[in-house]
């Protein structure tokens, strides 16, 4: 396999369906030993690269439907913040299987391709499942108080009941009349929507103080 670079947006589970904006994890591809998995993770952020890593399971998965030994090297390179409720990871570990379905060329569809990829890791499954939404010119302010960090997993009314900086910015936020205000998937990060002109411009920077995750992304359809 020629080196094969796939890129892998963030991606908000909005109250229309899933959204794609222009911040992207990067995974190049390389030909490795035998059938031997390799993942290395670089950039701003780190992952998990052990046999726990969605992107192990969902290539061992598929490495049993390719023809003949595929061995793979695949260096990660994160720009979408880790362990944020972002579900960054995930998504990527999608990609990824959509990229060796065709690399590897053992060309399932898409729905068999799906079930394969959810069998392999199945906390793929809601973002398989969920309607995607292809809508351009809409800008995503993401925000994350510092001093929650790591409380990624509780549900949104617990962890808006435990920490309530979140509910005072999502707060500000309606104030700015944004189409859509919420939590991220599972995770501490507000996000709000907003059209292409119509977003704050000194938000972020009033709010710095408190945030240690600020930022700014616009969306993207497939075909652009």
């Amino acid at each position: 396999m020629e080196k094969l670079q796939v890129k892998s947006p963030l991606v908000i589970n909005t109250k229309e369906g899933l959204m794609a904006f222009n911040l992207f994890d990067e995974l190049m591809l390389s030909e490795g030993k035998e059938d031997r998995v390799k993942i290395t993770s670089t950039g701003e952020y780190k992952i998990r690269t052990n046999k726990e890593s969605p992107l192990f399971k969902v290539t061992k998965t598929l490495q049993k439907q390719a023809k003949g030994k595929r061995g793979i090297s695949i260096e990660v390179y994160k720009k979408i913040p880790s362990f944020s409720g972002l579900k960054s990871q995930l998504n990527a570990a999608i990609n990824l299987g959509i990229a060796l379905n065709q690399a590897w060329e053992i060309n399932l569809d898409e729905k068999s391709l799906d079930k394969l990829l959810i069998e392999a890791e199945p906390k793929l499954k809601p973002l398989l499942e969920t309607n995607k939404v292809e809508e351009k010119g809409i800008i995503a302010v993401l925000l994350r108080p510092k001093y929650i960090r790591n409380e990624t997993h509780l549900p949104k009314e617990e962890m808006q009941k435990r920490f309530p900086d979140l509910k005072l910015m999502q707060e500000t936020l309606l104030e700015l009349k944004p189409k859509e205000v919420e939590l991220v998937h599972d995770g501490p990060v507000l996000y709000a929507l907003f059209e292409e002109g119509k977003e704050p411009k000194t938000l972020v920077e009033k709010l710095n103080q408190k945030v240690d995750l600020a930022l700014k992304v616009r969306s993207f359809t497939l075909g652009s």
